[in-house]
C-alpha cells in the first residue's frame, strides 16, 4: 500500500479557511447587505417575521404569554419556540437581514470545520480526505431543503459531537468555557420539535465508533444523557403549553396501516419513496449521486466501505418509513407526534461520511477496480432528470428548462465528482506532484462553488430582503392607524409575515401549528374557492403547515400560475367579521372595488431615502449592479424590484370587539359552521351564533329580532396588549359582546370588576355576556399560572449541559479507543 501524501495544516488555519470559503460562497451577503437575496420558503414566510413580532412585543410590553399576531391568536409559547428564543431577542437589537447573514455564514463554516475535525478524529482518515469531506459537507448543507439557519444541527451536529466526545476537550480553563458556550447555544438556537431526529443519530454513533470500547462508550452514554436531558429541560415551558395547546392543534397525521391492503403495495410505496425522494434526490443535492453509485463495487470488496454502508442505510429506512405511507404504523403511538419524518435531515451527514470513505478506499485500488467505478459515474447520468427538484414546484418544464437542466448537472459531475476522482486515483501513486493535486483540488472547488451557488440561486434565495421587508410606505402607516384600535389586515398573493415585520397582526399564516376552530372558520373563509377545485379542499384539508388566503397556488407574478384573484374567491362576511380592515393584493381583485372605501396602489421603494449612512455602501454597490440591464429585466429583474401592492380599505368591516343583541343556539358546532358560511353581514354584525355544548349559562337571552341594532354600537379600546384588552362598551338592552380573538379557556374576562364567563361564540371566538343596559367597562385577562413556574427548570437544564461538557477522560485513551474500533486500512 503506498502511503498518502500528508499537508497537513494547523487548527487555524483551517478555521480561516472554512471560514473565508463561507463567505466566499455568500460574498453576495457581504457585499450587497439588506439587498442581498433571500430564502423566503420556510424562512422568512415563516420564522423571520415571527422572530421580529415576538421582539417587537417583548419592547412594547415585556413578558408575555399571548400572541396575537397570526391566525386569531394563540398562546406565544405553543409553538417551536417561545419569545425569549435568542434569535427573537437578537431581532430586538439587529435587522432581520444582519441575523440571518451572520447565521448561513456561520453556519457553513462550522459545518465544514466541524465535519472535517469529526473524519479526522473517529475515522483514521488523511487530512485531504477529511478537508474534501468538510467542504463536500460544508456545500451540500447549503443546497437542501433543511437548510434553514434555525436548525444549526442540520449544519453543526459534527461539531456539537466534538465538544461532546472530541479526544482534546480538556475539563478546564478556555477550552471548557469554550465547549460551554457552544453547547448551551446551540440548545437556545434549536427548535426542539426540528431536533427531535438527531439524539437517535447522537446515540447511533456512540454505538458505532465504540463497538469493543466499554469505558468510553459508558462516558459518552453518560454525556449524552446529561446533555439531551439538560436541553429538555430548557423548553419545558413550551413543552407544557403544547400540550396544553393539544384539544386545540388542527394537525393530521399519516392514516394507520390498514391490513386489508396488501402489504405488497406498502412496501412499494416506501421503496419508491425511497429510491426517488430520499437516495436520488438527497444524494444529489449532497453532490455525491454519483459517487454513490461507483461505491457498488466498493461495498463488496472493503470492509471499511461496508461499514458505513451500513449506517448509511439505516438512516435512509428510518427516513423511508417515516415518510412514506409505512408511517402509519407509528398511528396511536407517541411516535405519531414526534415529527419522525424530520428524520430525513439526518440523511446528508451519513452521505457524506459514505461518500469519504468511499473516495478514501477508491485510491487504493487497483487500475481495473477505479475503471469500473467511473463507468458507473458516467452511467449515472442518466438520473440528470431528478435534478429537478433544485427548481421548486413553480418552475416551469419547458425544452429549454430540460437543456439548462441537464448542463447544471453535467457541470456538477464534471467539475465535482470526475475532477475528485482523479485527484484520489492519482494520489495513491507516486507520479503526481503536491503542485498538481492542489490545482486539481482548486479546480474542483471553483467548480462545487460555483455550481452550488448557482443552484441555491435559483431553487432558494432568489428574493431580495429590501424590496420585500422594507420598500412599502403603506405597511408603517396601517401600523400606526392600529394603534388606536386593533385590526388585522389580509394578504393576496405574497406571504402574510411580511405584513407581521411591519407590526400587525394579519389574518392566516404559516407554520406547523394553529387552533382548529380558527382553521375552521377560516375553510368557510375560501370555501369558494375549495367548492370549485377539489384539489385545492384535499390541499387545505391534509396540509398543515399553511393558511394561505389564495389555498395552494398564488397570484403573485413571478409564480407559473397567471391567477387574478376576484372577490367572489373569498366569503366576504366572514372576512370582515374576522376584523379585516385592509386587504393587500399583489393583484388587483376583481369585483373588490365595491366593497372598499378607498384604494391605494404601492410601488414600494428601490432605495429609502432617509437610510442611514451605515448602510449607504451596500446601496451604493446595488446601484451600480442595477446599473446592468440584464439585472433590470427579464426574470432577474422583476425579482429585484419591490412588489406592487394594492390596498383596499374596506367599508363594513368589524371592530376587534363589537355588539351583538341576538343569539342563536344551534344543536351542534357542525351546524354553526353552516349557519355561519351562509350569514350576511347584518346577520353577522346582529347575531352570535353559538353550539349547544358552548351556551351554559346565557339565561333568558333576547332571541327576537326587535332587538337587532341598525346601527352597531361604537366602542372604545382602553388598552389592548397581548395578554390584556380593555373596552368600554355602553348597552342599551342585553347584548353580547364578541371578541374576534380565538377562544382559549385560559382568558378570563371581569364585566365592571366582576368576574364572567367568557363562551365560544362564532365557533372559533370569545363571546361575553352583558345583560344589563348602561356603561360597561370590559376587562380580558390572559394568564397560565402553571408558566412562569417552569422557568426554574431552565437553571437546571444549564447546570446538566455544563456538566456533560465537564465530563473528562484522558485525551490518549478516547482517541485510542475510537480510533481502534475503526477497521484497519487496507481490505478485507
Amino acid at each position: 500500500m503506498t502511503p498518502y501524501p500528508e499537508h497537513r495544516l494547523t487548527t487555524k488555519q483551517i478555521v480561516v479557511f472554512f471560514l473565508l470559503f463561507a463567505m466566499l460562497f455568500h460574498l453576495d451577503k457581504v457585499i450587497l447587505g439588506p439587498y442581498a437575496p433571500i430564502r423566503i420558503h420556510d424562512s422568512f414566510d415563516a420564522e423571520f417575521g415571527r422572530y421580529f413580532g415576538l421582539g417587537n412585543l417583548i419592547l412594547k410590553h415585556g413578558f408575555f404569554s399571548w400572541n396575537p399576531n397570526m391566525a386569531g391568536g394563540m398562546p406565544s409559547f405553543a409553538y417551536h419556540f417561545g419569545p425569549f428564543h435568542i434569535l427573537v431577542l437578537l431581532s430586538i437589537i439587529f435587522p432581520l437581514w444582519l441575523i440571518n447573514h451572520f447565521l448561513v455564514i456561520l453556519l457553513m463554516a462550522l459545518a465544514g470545520y466541524g465535519m472535517h475535525r469529526f473524519i479526522r478524529e473517529f475515522t483514521d482518515t488523511p487530512q485531504q480526505f477529511a478537508l474534501f469531506g468538510g467542504l463536500l459537507f460544508a456545500l451540500n448543507s447549503q443546497l437542501q431543503i433543511s437548510s434553514l439557519p434555525f436548525v444549526p444541527f442540520v449544519f453543526v451536529f459534527p461539531f456539537f459531537f466534538l465538544c461532546l466526545h472530541g479526544s482534546s476537550n480538556a475539563s478546564t480553563g478556555p477550552a471548557l468555557a469554550s465547549r460551554f458556550f457552544w453547547l448551551i447555544l446551540f440548545a437556545w438556537w434549536s427548535y426542539p420539535t426540528l431536533t427531535i431526529a438527531f439524539p437517535v443519530l447522537h446515540l447511533v454513533l456512540i454505538f458505532f465508533f465504540t463497538p469493543l470500547q466499554k469505558a468510553s462508550r459508558k462516558q459518552w452514554l453518560l454525556q449524552f444523557c446529561l446533555y439531551w436531558v439538560g436541553y429538555s429541560l430548557f423548553y419545558i415551558p413550551s413543552v407544557h403549553t403544547l400540550l396544553d395547546f393539544i384539544p386545540f392543534q388542527h394537525r393530521l397525521y399519516p392514516e394507520a396501516v390498514n391490513l386489508s391492503i396488501p402489504a405488497a403495495k406498502y412496501f412499494y410505496n416506501f421503496l419508491e419513496y425511497t429510491w426517488h425522494t430520499i437516495f436520488t434526490q438527497i444524494s444529489i443535492r449532497a453532490l455525491i449521486f454519483p459517487v454513490l453509485i461507483a461505491s457498488i463495487p466498493l461495498i463488496i470488496i472493503s470492509r471499511e466501505v461496508r461499514r458505513f454502508a451500513y449506517l448509511l442505510a439505516f438512516f435512509i429506512i428510518i427516513a423511508g418509513i417515516s415518510g412514506s405511507d409505512l408511517a402509519g404504523l407509528y398511528a396511536g403511538t407517541f411516535l405519531e407526534k414526534m415529527e419522525t419524518r424530520l428524520s430525513i435531515y439526518l440523511v446528508p451527514f451519513a452521505m457524506t461520511l459514505y461518500g469519504v470513505a468511499v473516495i478514501k478506499t477508491l485510491g487504493q485500488q487497483p487500475k481495473k477496480i477505479r475503471y469500473i467505478c467511473m463507468s458507473l459515474v458516467i452511467g449515472s447520468l442518466i438520473y440528470l432528470y431528478n435534478l429537478e427538484s433544485f427548481y421548486g414546484i413553480n418552475a416551469q418544464i419547458t425544452p429549454a428548462f430540460k437543456i439548462l437542466n441537464a448542463l447544471v448537472a453535467l457541470g456538477i459531475f464534471l467539475y465535482v465528482n470526475s475532477t475528485f476522482l482523479a485527484i484520489t486515483t492519482s494520489s495513491s501513486t507516486r507520479k503526481i506532484t503536491r503542485n498538481t493535486t492542489w490545482v486539481l483540488i482548486l479546480i474542483m472547488l471553483i467548480g462545487m462553488l460555483g455550481i452550488s451557488k448557482f443552484l441555491r440561486f435559483v431553487a432558494m434565495e432568489n428574493k431580495i430582503y429590501k424590496r420585500h421587508f422594507e420598500s412599502h410606505s403603506v405597511f408603517r402607516e396601517i401600523a400606526d392607524k392600529a394603534k388606536s384600535s386593533p385590526l388585522r389586515v389580509a394578504m393576496i398573493g405574497n406571504r402574510p409575515s411580511i405584513a407581521e415585520t411591519y407590526g400587525l397582526e394579519y389574518t392566516g399564516g404559516r407554520g406547523p401549528l394553529y387552533n382548529r376552530f380558527y382553521k375552521d372558520y377560516f375553510k368557510l373563509l375560501v370555501s369558494p374557492q375549495l367548492m370549485r377545485d377539489p384539489k385545492k379542499k384535499i390541499f387545505f384539508e391534509t396540509y398543515n403547515y399553511e393558511l394561505f388566503l389564495q389555498v395552494r397556488d398564488q397570484s403573485h407574478p413571478e409564480f407559473k400560475y397567471n391567477l387574478q384573484p376576484s372577490v367572489r374567491d373569498w366569503n366576504l362576511p366572514l372576512l370582515l367579521a374576522a376584523n379585516i380592515k385592509y386587504v393587500i393584493s399583489n393583484r388587483i381583485i376583481s369585483g373588490m372595488n365595491q366593497f372598499a372605501t378607498s384604494v391605494r396602489i404601492d410601488n414600494g421603494e428601490w432605495y429609502d431615502s432617509n437610510s442611514p449612512w451605515t448602510l449607504k455602501p451596500w446601496e451604493i454597490t446595488d446601484r451600480m449592479i442595477s446599473s446592468f440591464e440584464l439585472m433590470r429585466i427579464g426574470p432577474v429583474g422583476r425579482r429585484r424590484e419591490p412588489v406592487r401592492y394594492f390596498i383596499y380599505e374596506m367599508k363594513d368591516n368589524f371592530q376587534r370587539a363589537y355588539l351583538a343583541s341576538e343569539i342563536t343556539v344551534l344543536s351542534t358546532r357542525e351546524e354553526v359552521l353552516e349557519s355561519l358560511g351562509e350569514a350576511t353581514i347584518k346577520d353577522l354584525g346582529n347575531r352570535a351564533y353559538l353550539a349547544k355544548e358552548d351556551a351554559e349559562g346565557i339565561g333568558d337571552f333576547p332571541v327576537s329580532e326587535k332587538s337587532q341594532l341598525e346601527i352597531p354600537a361604537p366602542l372604545e379600546f382602553l388598552t389592548y396588549e397581548p395578554d390584556r384588552m380593555t373596552v368600554q362598551a355602553t348597552t342599551q338592552g342585553p347584548r353580547m359582546l364578541i371578541i374576534s380573538n380565538n377562544y382559549d379557556p385560559k382568558w378570563k374576562a371581569f364585566v365592571n370588576g366582576q368576574e364572567t364567563k367568557i363562551i365560544r361564540a362564532n365557533h372559533a371566538f370569545q363571546g361575553i355576556l352583558l345583560p344589563i343596559s348602561g356603561k360597561n367597562r370590559i376587562e380580558l385577562i390572559y394568564s397560565d399560572p402553571i408558566l412562569p413556574w417552569l422557568f426554574i427548570t431552565i437553571p437546571f437544564g444549564i447546570l446538566l449541559v455544563f456538566a456533560a461538557a465537564r465530563l473528562y477522560e484522558k485525551p490518549s485513551n478516547l482517541m485510542n479507543d475510537a480510533k481502534s474500533s475503526m477497521p484497519a486500512r487496507h481490505m478485507r
